[in-house]
Protein backbone atom coordinates (compact mmCIF):
# COMPACT_ATOMS: atom_id res chain seq x y z
CA UNK A 1 0.00 0.00 0.00
CA UNK A 2 1.36 3.43 -0.93
CA UNK A 3 1.91 6.22 1.62
CA UNK A 4 -0.94 8.27 0.06
CA UNK A 5 -3.34 5.31 0.20
CA UNK A 6 -2.34 4.59 3.78
CA UNK A 7 -2.97 8.24 4.74
CA UNK A 8 -6.42 8.20 3.08
CA UNK A 9 -7.31 4.91 4.75
CA UNK A 10 -6.22 5.93 8.23
CA UNK A 11 -7.92 9.34 7.90
CA UNK A 12 -11.21 7.71 6.95
CA UNK A 13 -10.86 5.31 9.84
CA UNK A 14 -10.26 8.20 12.23
CA UNK A 15 -13.41 9.99 10.98
CA UNK A 16 -15.40 6.79 11.40
CA UNK A 17 -14.10 6.34 14.96
CA UNK A 18 -15.05 9.93 15.81
CA UNK A 19 -18.52 9.47 14.35
CA UNK A 20 -19.00 6.22 16.25
CA UNK A 21 -18.07 8.06 19.46
CA UNK A 22 -20.59 10.81 18.67
CA UNK A 23 -17.88 13.41 18.07
CA UNK A 24 -18.44 15.91 15.25
CA UNK A 25 -15.09 17.15 13.94
CA UNK A 26 -14.64 20.90 14.22
CA UNK A 27 -12.60 21.16 11.02
CA UNK A 28 -14.74 20.32 8.00
CA UNK A 29 -13.74 19.60 4.40
CA UNK A 30 -15.48 21.41 1.54
CA UNK A 31 -17.97 18.57 1.07
CA UNK A 32 -18.65 18.33 4.81
CA UNK A 33 -19.02 22.11 5.26
CA UNK A 34 -21.40 22.33 2.30
CA UNK A 35 -23.48 19.43 3.62
CA UNK A 36 -23.44 20.97 7.12
CA UNK A 37 -25.24 24.08 5.81
CA UNK A 38 -27.37 22.02 3.37
CA UNK A 39 -25.80 23.30 0.14
CA UNK A 40 -23.93 21.72 -2.74
CA UNK A 41 -20.17 22.39 -2.72
CA UNK A 42 -20.56 24.71 -5.73
CA UNK A 43 -23.36 26.72 -4.09
CA UNK A 44 -21.47 26.80 -0.80
CA UNK A 45 -18.37 28.26 -2.48
CA UNK A 46 -20.54 30.89 -4.18
CA UNK A 47 -21.97 31.83 -0.77
CA UNK A 48 -18.43 32.01 0.67
CA UNK A 49 -17.38 34.29 -2.21
CA UNK A 50 -20.45 36.47 -1.52
CA UNK A 51 -19.41 36.77 2.14
CA UNK A 52 -22.40 34.95 3.63
CA UNK A 53 -20.24 32.10 4.93
CA UNK A 54 -16.68 32.32 6.25
CA UNK A 55 -13.65 31.55 4.14
CA UNK A 56 -11.66 28.38 4.70
CA UNK A 57 -9.04 28.43 7.42
CA UNK A 58 -5.44 29.00 6.45
CA UNK A 59 -4.16 25.47 5.94
CA UNK A 60 -2.11 23.39 3.58
CA UNK A 61 -2.50 24.54 -0.02
CA UNK A 62 -3.97 21.20 -1.11
CA UNK A 63 -6.80 21.15 1.44
CA UNK A 64 -9.58 23.54 2.46
CA UNK A 65 -10.88 23.35 6.04
CA UNK A 66 -13.87 25.23 7.52
CA UNK A 67 -14.44 25.80 11.23
CA UNK A 68 -17.79 24.31 12.22
CA UNK A 69 -18.26 26.96 14.91
CA UNK A 70 -17.73 29.75 12.36
CA UNK A 71 -20.38 28.13 10.16
CA UNK A 72 -22.73 28.02 13.17
CA UNK A 73 -22.18 31.75 13.76
CA UNK A 74 -22.83 32.49 10.08
CA UNK A 75 -26.07 30.48 10.20
CA UNK A 76 -27.10 32.33 13.39
CA UNK A 77 -26.44 35.65 11.64
CA UNK A 78 -28.29 34.62 8.46
CA UNK A 79 -31.30 33.40 10.45
CA UNK A 80 -31.41 36.58 12.54
CA UNK A 81 -30.53 34.89 15.83
CA UNK A 82 -27.28 36.89 16.05
CA UNK A 83 -26.65 40.35 14.65
CA UNK A 84 -23.32 42.01 14.07
CA UNK A 85 -22.63 45.65 14.86
CA UNK A 86 -20.36 47.76 12.67
CA UNK A 87 -17.38 47.20 14.99
CA UNK A 88 -17.66 43.41 14.61
CA UNK A 89 -19.14 42.80 18.08
CA UNK A 90 -21.84 40.13 18.03
CA UNK A 91 -25.16 40.94 19.64
CA UNK A 92 -28.08 38.65 20.35
CA UNK A 93 -31.46 39.21 18.84
CA UNK A 94 -33.35 38.33 22.02
CA UNK A 95 -36.78 38.30 20.37
CA UNK A 96 -35.65 35.88 17.66
CA UNK A 97 -33.88 33.71 20.23
CA UNK A 98 -36.99 33.62 22.44
CA UNK A 99 -39.15 32.67 19.46
CA UNK A 100 -36.75 29.91 18.44
CA UNK A 101 -36.77 28.50 21.95
CA UNK A 102 -40.58 28.61 22.12
CA UNK A 103 -40.88 26.83 18.77
CA UNK A 104 -38.20 24.23 19.51
CA UNK A 105 -39.26 20.62 19.44
CA UNK A 106 -38.11 18.85 22.56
Amino acid sequence: MTQAALKRRSKGSAREKLAAAGIIPRGLSLDEAAAYVNLSPKSFLAEVDAGRYPAALPHKADRLIWDRHALDRALDRISGLIGEMSDGVHISNAAAMDEAIENAVI
